[in-house]
């Protein structure tokens, strides 16, 4: 009787559950499916199964922004929901917030932490933000520093990153090498808002990434004639420009109204000889109206208007 009892009990005994690495494939991808895009940077590291799935998943961050301080940083990943892995680096501590959930660590190399995840997300294929929002305040510092190391490497390895639309809100030197780092006809549309002078504007026109965006806006601050001829390509472009003469309205005229990409532009420049410049297009234009026509003789309309220091023009027909 006893050997029966045993024989019952081996029976009944359950089976050995499957390790993480032995699990079904369907399994996997259910395990995947469920958890949040943050979790899914920490799920990859399990095993070869699950990071060859999570890989092969759009990862589903549709923006980010990273503002680098004097010794602090705040690092903002969004997903199309707009909820967001925070990291938050006051010097000594980095506070990483997701939702309700919040982790905090003692580290030096927070930056390096955050933008290695990053890095991992690029060389998925199906993995492209939207936009990108860069900051900088001081420009001599590590973070910096560490953080320009991250944009060459991202260059150099010529798995560039995918990006729609960037904002760069940093020193005129350090945008070449930034630019580089994207790639080409992904990027659609280029904001700097902080002057450029001339020799930095030159090495951005030489990018593939300038000369394949669809939409730019940047500031000058030099007194020189500005190279209009490199705005060719866009479909629109917004410029603050610390010279504008009749010679240069001219060029647009003769140059940027003349191509098929142009749908719209706005300079803005601060010139008692703005009328003068608005009559290069319409010489009837009226002051007292604020806006004018320009037929190219060729089927192409467009209307010029000027509001305090802003003339914008715009393809009508």
């Amino acid at each position: 009787m006893a050997d029966n009892l045993d024989e019952k009990m081996k029976s009944l005994k359950i089976s050995k559950a499957p390790s993480m690495s032995n699990l079904p494939l369907d399994a996997v991808h259910k395990v995947v499916e469920k958890v949040e895009p943050i979790d899914r940077l920490s799920l990859r590291k399990v095993c070869r199964n699950f990071r060859a799935i999570v890989d092969d998943k759009d990862p589903g961050f549709k923006s980010l922004w990273l503002d680098l301080f004097d010794n602090t940083f705040q690092f903002e990943l969004f997903d199309a929901k707009s909820n967001a892995i925070q990291h938050d680096f006051n010097g000594r501590t980095c506070t990483v917030q997701f939702n309700d959930r919040e982790k905090r660590c003692f580290t030096r190399n927070a930056l390096k932490m955050a933008l290695n995840d990053v890095s991992v997300l690029i060389k998925n294929p199906k993995f492209q933000l939207e936009r990108f929002i860069f900051s900088t305040i001081y420009e001599d510092t590590e973070d910096v520093e560490t953080a320009m190391n991250w944009f060459k490497s991202i260059s150099d390895s010529g798995n560039l990153w995918k990006v729609g639309k960037i904002i760069l809100r940093t020193s005129d030197c350090n945008i070449p090498r930034i630019l580089s780092s994207f790639q080409p006809a992904v990027l659609r549309s280029i904001t700097i808002p902080y002057h450029l002078n001339l020799s930095t504007l030159v090495e951005i026109f030489k990018l593939e990434q300038w000369k394949m965006a669809k939409s730019a806006s940047i500031k000058s601050c030099q007194r020189s004639r500005f190279p209009f001829e490199n705005l060719v390509h866009l479909s629109k472009f917004r410029l603050q420009l610390g010279h504008f003469t009749v010679a240069d309205a001219i060029k647009i005229r003769d140059v940027l109204l003349k191509s098929a990409n142009f749908n719209s532009g706005t300079i803005i420049v601060f010139d008692p000889s703005i009328i003068d410049i608005l009559r290069v297009f319409d010489p009837n234009y009226n002051v007292m109206e604020d806006k004018g026509f320009y037929n190219d003789g060729e089927g192409a309309k467009f209307l010029i208007t000027h509001n305090d220091h802003e003339m914008t023009i715009k393809r009508i027909l």
